[in-house]
């Protein structure tokens, strides 16, 4: 009887230790994971942190020329959090594109060529009609002198 109790103690002891022991997903599941959610996605950064009892994985993307930075719990492999990262470029074109028409931005996007960035927003006035604004930013690299 003895016996039993102290396999019993341990048991209750160890469950929770196992439990906290599941499974962490390896790198190469995570990036599996991000190319499957946003198809042809160039993954720039990814790395794993713990945070109290919690592996995290923190990875900066490229997609659709947008960069984004991702947050994925390392034990489900959940996308909890997706934001976006604007360029300081995106961020000015934005300015411009508000001053060209007085209203709210509902979606925009960017082309990125050699030399060459276009901008394509969508906006809606102040009086609620839908408007399209396109921005091209070009520049030519200089030969050292």
């Amino acid at each position: 009887m003895k016996k039993l109790l102290i396999i019993l103690s341990c048991f209750i002891f160890l469950l929770p230790l196992i439990s906290f022991s599941q499974k962490i997903l390896k790198e190469k599941d995570i990036q599996k994971i991000i190319t499957t959610e946003f198809k042809d996605a160039q993954i720039e950064k990814l790395e794993k942190k713990q945070e109290d009892n919690n592996i995290f994985y923190y990875g900066n993307i490229i997609f659709e020329n947008k960069k984004f930075s991702l947050k994925i719990d390392g034990k489900t492999g959940k996308i909890i959090e997706k934001k976006e990262v604007l360029t300081p470029i995106d961020i000015k074109a934005m300015e411009l594109a508000k001053t060209i028409l007085d209203g709210e931005i509902i979606n925009w996007s960017k082309e990125v060529d050699e030399g060459e960035a276009t901008y394509y927003f969508e906006m809606k006035d102040n009086k609620g009609i839908t408007k399209y604004i396109e921005i091209n930013i070009s520049w030519e690299v200089g030969e050292e002198e």
